[in-house]
């Protein structure tokens, strides 16, 4: 049986169970504010860029770390 998958099968299910629980104003004001930080953190870019990098945040995959098993020699996933 194959566990190397498990890890980030089990980051999914628990990424996606947090992101329903967002209600549709959460999301909302959460688009909102990063969307203002990262226009605050490049003020030379274009909205278009802007836009890009807001779409190519969400695409990074999200990987939970256990910090318990991580300082005592585990993988830390």
């Amino acid at each position: 049986m194959n566990f190397l998958g498990l890890s980030e099968r089990i980051n999914t299910l628990l990424y996606h169970k947090q992101v329903e629980k967002l209600s549709r104003r959460d999301g909302e004001l959460a688009r909102t504010w990063t969307l203002q930080l990262i226009r605050e953190a490049h003020p030379l870019w274009t909205e278009q860029e802007v836009e890009r990098y807001y779409e190519n945040l969400l695409k990074i995959r999200v990987v939970a770390v256990d910090q318990w098993g991580k300082r005592h020699g585990g993988t830390g996933f």
